[in-house]
């Protein structure tokens, strides 16, 4: 059954829930704020905003969001409780990092499969290096090693449906506190074909995706996205609230609805609910053993915690020494010790030459993402529409046409503008209900040959 409790009005000047459709930031509202504190006031941590917002979402969503969420954890568990949390689709880190150091007691365990937009879709075809690779881990990893967290941990793996179910047959939540910010849709689009192997419908299929993450944690943190993404769901329950209430009845638990909390305006009106579970309460797997549910975790190498602990003990007990001379004693992390990485940027006078690109109209050309097919022999879908097809003129342009789901390789929607494409590969547009299969002309030269809607099948 489904309890809605605390409901909050929305603001008067709250985004409406149409205006910005296909915009991409807006305003974020925190609607429960107490004695309208802003929502700089609840950071733990002051990160920067450069490192971590991502496809021109405003930093003040993630203000909002944080504040509203460390509001009611705060209420429902106190400031000094010993818990375990669960960010799910944790890109930089940003809301881990933030329960991490504000709630010292807090395991915070950060799940980044990178099969969504912020983090790119490494984690569709790639193996757990090439998330551990991506730029959010990276950057999420030299934070945990800069404040020397031993309370923040990085799982880098996908969640589809199979994960999901594995983890609820445990039958007991696996922590106390689940994040789901606009990352639901993203496990869904991965888990349809799981969904048919199963004989759900993809309404079906979704919702016992949601009622099974529910039966992960007593208390949830949800946010999901607005259409175009999802329309199944919309189309079946007409807003989300509906949706998680349904998936809500679907869990065999008793649920009661809190928000929504936070509305922002980013690709739509996203609104954030807090559900907490009613009843009697069922323990979670204790903190310690949690590490034992994911295959591989990342965090704060020992080594420079106990440097890190010694200096600070030795500083604490003789005179204070200058700066420079502090860093000099101090042992190199083991993440300033690691190779560099994988470059992230292409010269564009090192670019295939079949790409056709023009050598005077900038330094850089796009880098392909990991993929089915090696740079060498691959088209980029930004190189395909902006340079073949000439449906875009700039970078910003086609981000918004593959945002909008609009581009299918291989019947597949591809939401990665530098998804590389290659030989043989159906390129599906819907908006123009064209389809494209990739050939090489006489020149050894991509060449996009028009095809009929049945081809496309094969």
């Amino acid at each position: 059954t489904v309890q809605h409790v605390g409901a909050v009005q929305p603001a008067a000047h709250a985004p409406p829930a149409a205006a910005s459709r296909g915009r991409p930031g807006g305003g974020s509202v925190w609607t429960a704020s107490p004695d309208g504190a802003p929502p700089e006031s609840r950071l733990a941590v002051a990160l920067p905003e450069e490192e971590f917002t991502y496809i021109e979402r405003p930093w003040s969503h993630f203000l909002t969001r944080w504040a509203a969420m460390d509001v009611e954890i705060e209420r429902t568990l106190g400031p000094e409780a010993s818990f375990s949390l669960i960010d799910l689709g944790s890109c930089c880190g940003f809301f881990s990092l933030q329960a991490a150091v504000g709630y010292p007691q807090c395991t915070a365990v950060s799940v980044e499969g990178s099969v969504g937009i912020g983090n790119g879709t490494t984690g569709v075809d790639g193996s757990e290096d090439d998330i551990i690779e991506t730029k959010a881990i990276q950057t999420h990893l030299r934070w945990i090693d800069k404040l020397q967290l031993q309370n923040n941990m990085i799982a880098p793996e996908v969640w589809d449906y199979q994960r999901v179910s594995a983890l609820a047959a445990l039958g007991r939540p696996i922590a106390d506190v689940m994040i789901s910010l606009s990352v639901v849709h993203h496990i869904d689009n991965i888990s349809v074909e799981q969904y048919r192997a199963e004989r759900l419908s993809k309404v079906e299929g979704t919702v016992r995706l949601m009622s099974k993450l529910l039966q992960l944690a007593p208390r949830h943190f949800v946010e999901m996205p607005d259409r175009p993404w999802m329309d199944h769901m919309y189309d079946a329950f007409g807003t989300a609230r509906a949706f998680l209430g349904a998936a809500a009845s679907a869990s065999g638990r008793h649920w009661s609805f809190t928000g929504p909390l936070c509305i922002s305006e980013w690709y739509g009106r996203r609104e954030l609910w807090l559900l907490e579970e009613v009843g009697q309460a069922r323990p979670p797997f204790p903190a310690q053993g949690l590490k034992a549910l994911f295959g591989r975790t990342l965090g704060c190498s020992q080594a420079a915690a106990s440097v890190a602990a010694a200096d600070q003990s030795r500083h604490q007990a003789r005179r204070p020494m200058p700066q420079p001379q502090l860093q000099q004693q101090q042992q190199p992390s083991l993440l300033a010790v690691m190779a560099r990485g994988v470059i992230r940027h292409l010269k564009r006078m090192f670019a295939p030459s079949h790409w056709m690109l023009d050598k005077l109209k900038g330094r850089w050309a796009p880098k392909p993402s990991s993929g089915p097919h090696k740079m060498r022999e691959c088209l980029p879908l930004i190189v395909m529409l902006r340079e073949r097809l000439k449906y875009a003129l700039t970078y910003r342009e086609v981000k918004m046409i593959v945002m909008q789901r609009l581009i299918q390789v291989d019947g597949k929607v591809r939401t990665d503008m530098f998804y590389p494409a290659g030989f043989m590969d159906v390129v599906q547009i819907e908006k123009t209900k064209e389809n494209f299969r990739l050939l090489y002309d006489t020149k050894g030269r991509f060449a996009l040959h028009k095809i009929s809607k049945e081809e496309a099948t094969y």
